[in-house]
C-alpha cells in the first residue's frame, strides 16, 4: 500500500490531527488530548470500517480545504457543515469516494462547533509519546497550517458507495448533561438545587476546558492538588463551574464536586459560548 499526500491549501479556524490521545503520561503532567467529541470520532472511523482509535482531523467552526493527490475514501461526521467536493455539495455521516485531485472544502459548522474527518486507514502522522494527536509542545504546532502536507495509504481500487447515510447526531440538539457525584461533593450538597436541573450559561471555552456561568457559593476548603480528567467539574473560587476537556490539565487544586460521562462531553463539545445547558443526575 503507498502513502499519497493531501495538501492543504486552507486550514480552517483550528484544525487538529487527533486520535484517542495519550494514556500513559499524566504522571509526568501530559494530557491525554483526545478528541472533544467522542462519540462523532468513533462515528467517523467506524462508518470506514476503521480501527477504532484511526488518527482523524477535528475542525473547530469552521474546516480546511484540502487537495488530495491519490484515490481514497473519507467521511465526515459531528456538527451540521457546509461540505463541498470540488465544489459540488456533499453529506455528512457517510463515505465518500475521493480521487487523484479532487479538493474538499470543509465550511461553517451550521449546527454544534466540531466536525470529524476520517479517512480510509487513518492519517499517518509522525507519533509523539505514543500519539498522533496535536498538543503543542508535546506535537511541534497545535494546528494546521497552509501548505502542510499529510500522509495517508492510497486506495487502488475504490468500492462503491452506498446512498444510505447514518442520522445526524442526536447530541447536536441536547443540552442536558448527565453527571455523578465527584470527590468534594459533601463541600456544596446543600447547594444542589442550583447545581442540578438548573440552566447555566456556557462561558469561554476552548480543548483545555469550559467555563460555566454560575452563582455556586465557594465553601473554605484548603485541599492539595488532586487528580483531574475529562469531565472533572471544579468549583473555582468565583463560584464558576470549570468542566475539564481533552487538554486539561492532570492535576488542579479547585474541589471536583461533579463529574461528567462520555456522552455527556461530546454534547458539550458541539456546544458555544453563550449557548445554554444544564446537569442532571446520572441514571442507573
Amino acid at each position: 500500500m503507498s502513502m499519497a499526500i493531501i495538501n492543504v491549501m486552507e486550514p480552517g479556524f483550528s484544525t487538529a490531527v487527533i486520535d484517542l490521545g495519550r494514556r500513559s503520561f499524566q504522571s509526568s503532567g501530559v494530557p491525554i488530548s483526545g478528541p472533544m467529541d467522542g462519540i462523532s470520532f468513533r462515528m467517523a472511523n467506524s462508518i470506514l470500517n476503521n480501527f477504532e482509535g484511526a488518527a482523524v482531523l477535528e475542525c473547530t467552526v469552521n474546516g480546511p480545504t484540502l487537495c488530495f493527490d491519490a484515490p481514497t475514501t473519507i467521511c465526515v461526521t459531528g456538527a451540521e457543515v457546509d461540505l463541498f467536493l470540488n465544489e459540488d455539495p456533499e453529506s455528512t455521516n457517510k463515505p465518500i469516494n475521493i480521487e487523484a485531485g479532487d479538493i474538499l472544502r470543509i465550511g461553517n459548522c451550521k449546527k454544534g462547533m466540531r466536525c470529524y474527518l476520517a479517512i480510509k486507514h487513518g492519517f499517518h502522522s509522525p507519533e509523539y509519546l505514543g500519539s498522533k494527536s496535536f498538543y503543542y509542545p508535546i506535537s511541534p504546532k497545535s494546528f494546521l497550517s497552509a501548505e502542510d502536507e499529510l500522509e495517508y495509504s492510497e486506495l487502488e481500487q475504490l468500492k462503491p458507495v452506498k446512498q444510505s447515510r447514518i442520522r445526524s447526531s442526536i447530541f447536536l440538539h441536547k443540552e442536558s448533561l448527565w453527571v455523578v457525584k465527584g470527590p468534594e461533593w459533601d463541600l456544596v450538597h446543600k447547594q444542589e438545587h442550583k447545581l442540578i436541573n438548573t440552566r447555566m450559561t456556557i462561558g469561554p471555552n476552548n480543548r483545555m476546558g469550559y467555563r460555566i456561568d454560575s452563582d455556586i457559593e465557594t465553601p473554605n476548603s484548603n485541599m492539595f492538588s488532586s487528580a483531574v480528567i475529562p469531565g472533572t467539574i471544579q468549583l473555582t473560587p468565583a463560584g464558576q463551574l470549570l468542566i475539564a476537556t481533552a487538554d486539561c490539565q492532570v492535576t488542579g487544586g479547585y474541589p471536583r464536586v461533579l463529574v461528567l460521562d462520555e456522552i455527556g462531553l461530546s454534547i458539550l463539545a458541539q456546544k458555544r459560548t453563550g449557548q445554554g445547558i444544564s446537569l442532571n443526575w446520572k441514571r442507573d
